[in-house]
């Protein structure tokens, strides 16, 4: 899409002229609900847990992800939510907006999300990071028990996660 046609669609549609792609002048990000509907989706939440022999250890991430032309998008959401890094991976035509602080996930991007509520699938992976990070907030990801509790969270999010149909 980003490439213009393929020779084979050339041949089948010969009439096609490429336009030119209108220069925009991003400013910021025009409106919290903006924002949000982004994050509904292009928006992450991971979870990551370990247990070491003597450390038990769980981190949380939040990241957007966008096409690396999109660079000024994502330091245009640092600047909004005063926290995060942008990433680039290697090899990919990739940029990422990245929260690994969990206090900046928990001061910052969660009453964000609990103000302006994702609309999609992901509000219920949303719920449960939120949980994940009062727990952190306890400190009962320190325990097994508590560990355990995260991962019990952490399997049913994301892939994890059945969607019921109603049909």
């Amino acid at each position: 899409m980003n490439q213009g046609l393929s020779s084979n669609l050339k041949i089948v549609f010969p009439n096609t002229n490429p336009i030119a792609r209108p220069i925009i002048n991003f400013q910021g990000i025009p409106h919290p609900n903006w924002l949000v509907g982004f994050i509904d989706g292009e928006g992450c939440f991971y979870v990551s847990t370990r247990k070491n022999k003597s450390k038990l250890g769980v981190g949380m991430i939040f990241s957007i992800s966008q096409h690396s032309c999109d660079h000024l998008l994502m330091s245009k959401i640092i600047s909004y939510f005063n926290c995060g890094i942008i990433e680039k991976p290697k090899g990919r035509f990739e940029v990422r907006f990245v929260v690994y602080k969990f206090k900046d996930i928990f001061v910052k991007i969660l009453p964000f999300l609990k103000k302006y509520p994702l609309q999609g699938v992901k509000n219920a992976d949303l719920l449960d990071f939120i949980k994940i990070a009062n727990l952190m907030k306890d400190k009962s990801h320190l325990t097994l028990e508590g560990l355990n509790k995260i991962r019990l969270l952490k399997a049913g999010m994301n892939k994890g996660r059945v969607h019921l149909n109603n049909n």
